[in-house]
This record gives structure tokens, sequence and C-alpha cells, in this order.
């Protein structure tokens, strides 16, 4: 009876030894996605925030002068879009054979860009 009663006692303080351990641990990484998360909500938030800043300003351009905040907005997104497209006017109906030349070597650029170094290297000499 006693031996059953001592392993009792033992395995009582084992658990409350690792209780003791682990129980500090779980609770300090628990905080610290707690604050982790809270930090994150805030981010997002703020980011909406912005952008509905810059939704009404644009909006209230828009409300002022229709036509100039349209053509603005477009030439900002042709500009994110093309960033590399050089377009040649020379008066003649070859400027669309030259804008596709030109689409055609930047496509290529591109080809070679993600080419290994070494290889770029080799074909540029």
């Amino acid at each position: 009876m006693r031996r059953q009663s001592r392993e009792k006692k033992t395995s009582k303080n084992n658990a409350n030894k690792y209780q003791n351990e682990k129980l500090p641990i779980a609770e300090a990484d628990a905080d610290q996605i707690l604050q982790e998360a809270e930090a994150t909500k805030q981010e997002r938030i703020n980011e909406a925030n912005a952008q509905v800043a810059m939704f009404n300003a644009k909006f209230e351009e828009y409300e002022k002068n229709p036509e100039v905040t349209k053509k603005r907005m477009f030439y900002e997104a042709m500009e994110g879009i093309l960033p590399q497209l050089r377009v040649i006017i020379d008066g003649t109906d070859s400027t669309t054979t030259m804008l596709h030349e030109q689409l055609n070597s930047v496509s290529e650029q591109n080809v070679q860009s993600s080419a290994s170094p070494a290889d770029s290297s080799s074909t540029s000499k």
C-alpha cells in the first residue's frame, strides 16, 4: 500500500513539474500569437482606410472633371502595364509594323533576361 501511495505522489509531482514547465511557455506563445494577430488586424484596417481615402480623393477629382480624371487614370494604368513599350510614330503606315517589331524585341529581351547570366553573357559577345 505504501509503495502505491509513493508512486501516486511521484506521478502527481512529475505531472505538476511538467505543468509548471510547459504552461508558462504555452501562455507566452499564445500571447505572442494574439499580439501578432492584433498587429496584422490593425495593419489591414490601416491599409483599407488608406485605400478608401485614395478612392475618395480620386472620386472627388472625377466629380470635378470626369474627362481629365479618366484620361489620367488610363495613362497611369498604361504606365504600369506597359513600362518598357516605346511607340515611335513616323507619320507613315509602317507605325503598326514598328510597334509590332518593338513588342517582339521586348519579348525577346524578357526571355533573355530570364536565362542564366552565363547564357546571356555568352550571347552578348
